[in-house]
């Protein structure tokens, strides 16, 4: 074999098998299907064999596919143990947490509580990475991380892994404070930022102003929220599509206003996910993390533009 197993391409074979169908596994697993037929081929390849076939609509395993699918069952659960019991040894000597997170909310909301809970726990550190959902979720499964940081709209879910919600936040369109009302015309004379042209944010947007009937306005790329933000506060003219909680002291201070669109962008569901199912428990240190978040993301919502949202109102109907 040119190349080992790795645990991750157990995990998502194991879950085809379970639902028999490869789309079906992806929305499981919260990745791509082009991902989870990747991650296959690859096993087949380093396996030399054939381990699914398709049977009508289904997919099940061959007669290699049956045989891999005991040991891999032991080896994830084995792979799941060591974590478990590794982390739980961690927690009577140095805590040391090893976080995956969206970029705002690695910006916005996790420095306040990572300082909340390093005060708690003087002994506590942490490792930060950012990266999209996708792969956050990828390097929980992988055990890259032991627990992720997502940002995702309000209906998405997950059923691979133990997860806890943190709450929910706007995303929003805001701009500097101006007087009166202006609409979709406007909307399109106005330099639009967000911070990437492909994501949530962009797919967002372009949802909203689809259901309303109004065109795409040209959008610029800030590269990350804080660039949006300098954008929009440096012009009257800009206005930025972020969440929320990104935007509060702005908010708060007057620099900035939300212009409501309708219909509104949609709220959006902040949550921790882990590996190893609904019924796994995190360690006390995950537990606490969630907790202050909760309490961060509470407190920079709690003048939320849902309930008022002063100055202009973009009707894009």
């Amino acid at each position: 074999m040119k190349n080992e197993l790795e645990l991750r391409q157990l995990r998502v074979f194991l879950a085809v098998v379970e639902v028999a169908g490869y789309s079906r596994a992806a929305t499981a697993l919260g990745l791509s299907q082009s991902t989870v037929s990747e991650a296959i081929a690859s096993l087949e390849r380093t396996l030399g064999a054939t381990l699914l076939r398709r049977e009508g609509r289904r997919v099940v395993p061959t007669d290699p596919g049956e045989v891999l699918r005991g040991f891999a069952q032991k080896l994830v659960a084995l792979a799941a143990e060591a974590a478990a019991k590794t982390s739980m040894a961690a927690d009577t000597a140095t805590p040391q947490l090893a976080i995956g997170a969206a970029d705002s909310l690695g910006s916005y909301l996790l420095p306040d509580a990572l300082a909340r809970l390093r005060a708690a726990r003087p002994q506590s550190r942490a490792t930060i990475r950012t990266g999209d959902c996708e792969e956050i979720r990828a390097w929980v499964q992988d055990g890259e991380v032991e627990v992720g940081l997502v940002i995702e709209p309000v209906m998405a879910r997950t059923k691979d892994r133990g997860e806890a919600l943190i709450g929910h936040c706007p995303l929003i369109l805001c701009g500097r404070p101006r007087a009166g009302n202006f609409g979709a015309l406007e909307l399109r004379r106005c330099a639009v930022h967000i911070a990437g042209l492909e994501g949530l944010y962009h797919k967002a947007l372009r949802t909203c102003l689809r259901r309303a009937g109004a065109p795409m306005p040209p959008l610029h790329a800030g590269g990350s929220i804080e660039g949006v933000k300098r954008a929009v506060l440096s012009s009257p003219d800009a206005v930025g599509v972020v969440p929320a909680f990104a935007v509060a002291p702005e908010l708060e201070q007057g620099e900035l206003q939300v212009l409501k669109l309708d219909p509104p962008l949609p709220m959006l569901r902040v949550a921790a996910v882990w590996q190893g199912g609904k019924r796994t428990v995190p360690r006390p240190l995950v537990t606490e993390l969630v907790t202050l978040l909760g309490a961060a993301l509470s407190g920079a919502s709690s003048s939320s533009p849902r309930r008022r949202e002063r100055g202009s109102r973009v009707d894009v109907r």
